[in-house]
């Protein structure tokens, strides 16, 4: 996509999404608790990350996982942890941006495991997930090329930002690499 198709997309996004994402907004900025993103610069650091998402890959890496589940940073979608867990996998990170990803469907029955489990989310995300998570949290707002931070950054008082990344898997990539900055990425699903 060209620089104006892109621009096009974020506009329609925004008006098929806004009141949505200030709702989301409004309740993600009233969590208690919260780290700051400064508190996590650079925890990557002489460490590999393997950053995992929901694609065929993933069950073909399960064994490798389980096996180096204690020398890695597992690092995941919210749609994955599920499935991690399920086959005996604590990720270390979960990354929950979207608006309406089903808290239900993917979290709830899971949330006992949270506990040691760091939440990422995007300040518009589904505000269950960071209702309920028993672990600690961290938000950030998206910056994009219609400058909607603005707007969310001053609904939430959240000002920690990352390049908006069009999905949940690119924003946990672009989240890890400028902010946690890990030494290795391993790419999974």
């Amino acid at each position: 996509m060209n620089k104006d198709e892109v621009l096009l997309q974020s506009k329609r996004a925004y008006a098929t999404w806004k009141e949505l994402w200030r709702k989301n907004c409004k309740l993600n900025s009233m969590n208690q608790n919260r780290v700051p993103m400064d508190m996590l610069l650079n925890k990557g650091i002489g460490k590999t990350a393997v950053l995992v998402s929901m694609g065929p890959s993933l069950e073909k890496n399960l064994k490798y996982l389980r096996e180096n589940q204690n020398k890695v940073d597992i690092l995941c979608v919210d749609k994955a942890m599920s499935f991690l867990i399920d086959n005996g996998i604590r990720p270390d990170i979960v990354m929950v941006a979207d608006a309406s990803v089903s808290y239900e469907n993917y979290c709830e029955k899971y949330i006992p495991y949270t506990i040691n489990i760091m939440l990422v989310g995007n300040i518009n995300s589904n505000p269950a997930w960071g209702q309920n998570w028993l672990g600690p949290k961290s938000y950030y707002v998206n910056k994009d090329n219609i400058h909607s931070e603005n707007e969310f950054s001053g609904l939430s008082g959240i000002y920690d930002q990352i390049p908006a990344g069009s999905n949940v898997s690119n924003a946990l990539g672009i989240y890890a690499g400028m902010v946690l900055n890990y030494d290795k990425y391993l790419l999974v699903g």
